[in-house]
């Protein structure tokens, strides 16, 4: 799980082919743009989330949390061990136990930088409102994106999206191979004090760090 968020970055574009069944969905459209315009206009937020995979048939059931800062396309991300760090030119991940930063160049063709999963819908997928679900006692709509490339790993993209406000409350990745991704936000905050050095690796707050620089 220490490598979840990079495995759940190279899945976003990793997908299988479009269901004939799914149709773009002119209501499924409506709370995309709606979830999408709602985040665009924070400068900056901070969420903590929780992260499982599961899996029946390799009985596998893990979980773990963690905390994300974004702002703009840069993000800082913090889990139990490991923190990657990517101001949009320079990716830093740094593993706790082994005092260890690899140092890599960001390339947008490496997968799915974080910031754009509100964006997500809008190039490769179809979507469509599945369901209703009530979580904590607020409506949300369940909403399905199928990605149009066949050649991904997995086929379908779950977000469920408060009906009143527009939050993305959590979204779900199911791969071919039976492995469920689920990524739930317990806790939103909007707006929140940030400068361009929160998304570099300060190299003085860890001594004797040991660099491993693949750029």
């Amino acid at each position: 799980m220490r490598k979840f968020f990079i495995i759940f970055i190279a899945l976003f574009f990793a997908t299988f082919a479009t269901n004939s069944l799914y149709a773009q969905d002119a209501q499924a459209r409506t709370l995309l743009d709606a979830m999408s315009n709602k985040y665009k206009k924070y400068n900056s937020f901070r969420a903590t989330f929780t992260s499982t995979l599961a899996s029946t048939s390799e009985n596998i059931n893990e979980s773990l949390t963690g905390t994300i800062t974004v702002k703009g396309n840069k993000y800082h991300l913090k889990t139990q061990g490991q923190e990657i760090f990517n101001d949009h030119k320079t990716v830093w991940t740094f593993l706790d136990d082994a005092n260890e930063v690899t140092i890599t160049s960001y390339d947008e063709a490496d997968g799915l930088n974080p910031t754009d999963i509100f964006d997500i819908y809008k190039k490769g997928y179809k979507y469509v409102v599945v369901e209703d679900v009530k979580i904590g006692g607020r409506l949300h709509k369940v909403i399905d994106l199928v990605p149009e490339d066949k050649n991904l790993q997995f086929f379908k993209v779950r977000l469920t999206i408060d009906k009143a406000n527009y939050s993305l409350a959590s979204w779900n990745i199911f791969e071919k191979n039976g492995r469920v991704h689920s990524y739930k936000i317990a806790d939103f905050q909007a707006n929140v004090s940030v400068t361009d050095s929160d998304f570099q690796f300060n190299k003085a707050k860890h001594p004797n760090v040991e660099e491993v620089d693949l750029r």
